[in-house]
Parts: C-alpha cells; structure tokens; sequence
C-alpha cells in the first residue's frame, strides 16, 4: 500500500526522537514478534551503509510522529522515506519489505519486480497470509516504549 507524501513534525525537535532526526528511511515493525526481529536481523545484516532505520512498532512517540494509528502499526510494517523536498511517503506490507530491502542493498530490482503484472497482488497476499499468521504475543502493549539502545546505535 503506497501512501501520498506527507509533511511529518521536524523529529530533531522532539528529543525522544533525536536518534531519528537524520534518518532518511525509517522501518517500523513489530518489536514483540519473533519472527519480524529476525527479519529485521537479517535486513540489518545486509545493511552495510545504515541506509535504513529499524523501530519497533511498540514505540508511541515514533508511531505519533510517523502517524501511524496502532492499528495500522499492529497489521503491518511501515516503511517512511524521507523525498528531496522534506516531505514523506509511506508503504506498508509486502511494498514496504521490498523497498526497504532495494534501500539497504543500494539496489531497484526488486522494487521492479514488485511493479511487473500480478506480482505486487502475490506478494501483498503472502505478506498478508504471513502476518495473519502472527501469534498473540505479536500484539501491541498499552504502555509506550523507548528507542531501544539496538535502536540508537543504526
């Protein structure tokens, strides 16, 4: 899902998110689930430049200033690349896992794979069968979370 670029809050000026004033792409996922730590992992691994910033999902001043509802954080991961202009654009789901992976390796190629005929469809839907998949301790808690120190070292 591709979202039209938007204007977000100036996150320097907001000193829980000092660590993200200078990010360029930020990638929030779901700290609570097994399974999306390890992909954030592996994403990580092959992020040789620091191109993208992983946040967990349980970090409210984050979601606030990204603009991502719970809901929204709770049903996907979320990809913001910051434009030349200053603005953002946001994709979530199978959109989201390719860009940010074409980002980290320096690459478009699977980007464009993604936009051939049908497979953006496929991929959405095993992103999404994949998700749905979840167990409950993937669920997002009531109480905010800080930028872990894993988080502030990218």
């Amino acid at each position: 899902m591709n979202v039209a670029p938007a204007a977000l809050p100036d996150l320097a000026s907001i000193p829980a998110l000092e660590p993200l004033a200078h990010a360029d792409t930020i990638l929030v996922f779901d700290g609570a689930c097994e399974f999306c730590r390890r992909c954030i992992d592996t994403l990580q691994r092959v992020d040789r430049h620091d191109r993208v910033y992983c946040v967990p999902s349980q970090n409210l001043p984050v979601r606030e200033a990204l603009r991502l509802s719970a809901d929204e954080a709770a049903e996907s991961v979320w990809l913001s690349v910051r434009l030349p202009s200053g603005r953002w654009r946001r994709c979530s789901g199978a959109a989201a896992v390719n860009s940010a992976l074409d980002i980290a390796l320096g690459s478009r190629v699977l980007r464009t794979i993604y936009h051939l005929p049908g497979v953006a469809r496929l991929q959405e839907h095993l992103y999404r069968r994949v998700a749905d998949s979840r167990g409950p301790s993937c669920r997002l808690p009531d109480e905010p979370v800080s930028i872990s120190k894993e988080s502030e070292s990218r």
